[in-house]
């Protein structure tokens, strides 16, 4: 999955530091991304070992498309 963040002040490449997650188990959910990002961030399959198995219904809701 791909998730492209844009917008017009003080941006910065994303990168998974620009993720929120939560760990339970041995699954990650992604429940926030940071708005300033820009570029191409590809969420990746595994974070600290654990697979990511869910984007949060929120997760990127005021990330510009």
């Amino acid at each position: 999955m791909l998730v492209i963040f844009s917008a017009g002040v003080s941006l910065h490449a994303a990168d998974l530091s620009d993720l929120r997650y939560e760990i339970n188990g041995d699954a990650v959910t992604i429940t926030d991304g940071d708005i300033a990002a820009s570029g191409t961030l590809v969420i990746p399959g595994a974070i600290e070992g654990k697979s990511v198995t869910r984007i949060g219904g929120n997760a990127f809701w005021n990330c510009p498309a």
